[in-house]
């Protein structure tokens, strides 16, 4: 009888150090986060430059997200840059201008990777954006004299974005916040960079 209690002693106080060695682990692990998201989509609000509707899909570590939007600045250039450079005017001179609200959607591929914080990650990704705006020129013709006139029309504007961003999961919450830096690189209707980005929140299910 004594040799089976003090065989047991033995062998409790040798597991009890692996079991408490396994618990540490457990819990350190438990603080981590994890490039894999704990949602599956998100719909919500995007502020900033888009400030628009957004929509995002988790597939593993990585995922799609799509905006769309307000666009308050189509970038580099006002009414009379625009003049100069577009095909719509040929010898006319420029005399005022006004560019109208402007829309625009985003399509982004995203790379998710793991922060030391339960629920935090960052992640980078690339896609094309397409935005639009309406516009209305006066302008005079040399040829004509006293001849002023208005052109209206929308300027359309197609490039690729890269993204680089942070979003946070609430453990307890359906509610992921997330703040993005957003390059655009526009290729028409011409060659221009240009820095966007903004802060968002989003319902997730």
């Amino acid at each position: 009888m004594r040799k089976s209690i003090v065989v047991m002693t033995l062998l409790i106080s040798q597991l009890l150090p692996g079991v408490s060695q396994a618990q540490k682990k457990s819990d350190k692990s438990s603080k981590k986060g994890s490039a894999t998201a704990s949602y599956n989509s998100g719909i919500g609000i995007h502020l900033g430059d888009l400030t628009a509707f957004t929509f995002k899909k988790n597939m593993g570590t990585q995922g799609f997200e799509v905006n769309f939007g307000y666009s308050p600045y189509l970038g580099g250039y006002n009414p009379s840059q625009f003049f100069s450079y577009s095909p719509k005017f040929n010898n006319e001179v420029y005399s005022n201008g006004s560019f109208g609200p402007g829309v625009g959607i985003q399509f982004h591929y995203l790379f998710h990777y793991a922060l030391p914080l339960e629920g935090l990650r960052w992640y980078w990704g690339v896609g094309p954006q397409l935005r639009a705006r309406s516009y209305t020129i006066g302008y005079n013709d040399p040829k004509i004299f006293y001849g002023y006139y208005t052109k209206t029309g929308v300027d359309v504007s197609v490039g690729i974005d890269g993204v680089l961003g942070a979003e946070y999961k609430f453990k307890n919450l359906p509610i992921a916040v997330y703040a993005d830096i957003v390059p655009y690189t526009s290729f028409a209707s011409r060659f221009w960079f240009y820095p966007t980005g903004g802060i968002g929140a989003r319902y997730t299910f």
